[in-house]
């Protein structure tokens, strides 16, 4: 019920907009929050809380839109993940923000007597030079309104007011409509894959050459990253301080790096990665040795691991 508590009005107030290039408002609706939850909340509107939408423009070139730093407003930005299905956790959202605070925005619908965040975006920061787009997410209630191009904008304008090269973006295929249109071309497609744990129950893989990755190792993975990908070494160390123990490196009998593989927590399930690995066998031995530290807790049944195409064994039908 909206009207009786600020920070739900905030939190939830897309659905005091009257949309007329998209959702009406409605004062009762059921809504399925968390996507792809199977339940669904009955969410009440007082009619005198309407917030109507210019019917002649989009919001973005009216006084309504604005666009700053998230500030205060991480809660948002989880919501708009739960949202769309994403798997991220109240603590990722909390360190995407402390990479760059200044380059994690939030979009707000404001007038007098409202003020409603409708959408985030950030570019977080991969070494001394690169950066990444992501987190692009706009409420439902509030698209084709031009907000996904305006968040995209202001991650391009701060990347370049910080001397930084913008390397890339994550882009669903909904997104991908978006970024198309202001100059980006697809690279290489993603497999989001969720996998059995168990299917790696009893499974042996080489201890001598994979073996828990300790702090002592971040230096030369961090490198041997940096050479495979892009400098990322705030990301992985953070990342490794998540991990719980669920970090796996892999070296040669010289000694070499040849491989890595993370596992983190998830809203939904854990998450297989970063992981990057020199050949299919010491991929194979990396993800045997991570799925076994998994599935040491019982609540850990299935877990995500996103693949690029080259690799997924099954493409299927698309």
């Amino acid at each position: 019920m909206l009207g009786q508590d600020p920070y739900v009005d905030t939190l939830y107030g897309c659905f005091r907009l009257n949309n007329p290039k998209g959702d009406q408002f409605t004062p009762e609706r059921e809504v399925e929050i968390v996507a792809r939850s199977g339940r669904k909340n009955r969410v009440s509107v007082p009619p005198n809380l309407r917030v109507d939408l210019p019917a002649d423009q989009k919001v973005v070139n009216t006084d309504l839109f604005r666009l700053e730093e998230i500030g205060r407003h991480g809660d948002s930005m989880h919501l708009l993940t739960m949202r769309a299905g994403w798997n991220q956790t109240a603590a990722d959202i909390r360190q995407i923000i402390k990479l760059d605070k200044h380059g994690t925005f939030v979009a707000k619908v404001t007038g007098p007597g409202f003020e409603i965040p409708v959408a985030t975006s950030s570019v977080l920061p991969l070494g001394r030079n690169n950066t990444w787009i992501g987190m692009i997410l706009v409420h439902p209630e509030v698209r084709r309104q031009g907000i996904a191009n305006a968040m995209m904008q202001a991650c391009v304008r701060h990347a370049l007011e910080q001397g930084k090269v913008i390397n890339g973006l994550d882009a669903t295929p909904m997104g991908n409509t978006v970024y198309g249109a202001v100059g980006y071309v697809n690279s290489y497609r993603l497999w989001r894959s969720v996998f059995q744990l168990a299917e790696f129950a009893g499974k042996p893989f080489d201890r001598q050459r994979v073996t828990p990755m300790m702090e002592t190792d971040l230096p030369e993975v961090i490198r041997y990253d940096a050479a495979a990908f892009l400098e990322r070494e705030d990301i992985l160390r953070k990342l490794f301080a998540d991990g719980a123990g669920g970090c796996f490196v892999y070296r040669n009998d010289a000694g070499t790096v040849q491989g890595y593989g993370y596992s983190r927590p998830g809203r939904l399930r854990p998450f297989v990665g970063p992981f990057i690995a020199d050949e299919e066998e010491i991929a194979r031995q990396l993800l045997t040795a991570v799925s076994l530290k998994l599935l040491e807790d019982p609540a850990n049944e299935t877990a995500f691991l996103d693949t690029p195409e080259s690799k997924f064994a099954d493409k299927g039908v698309y």
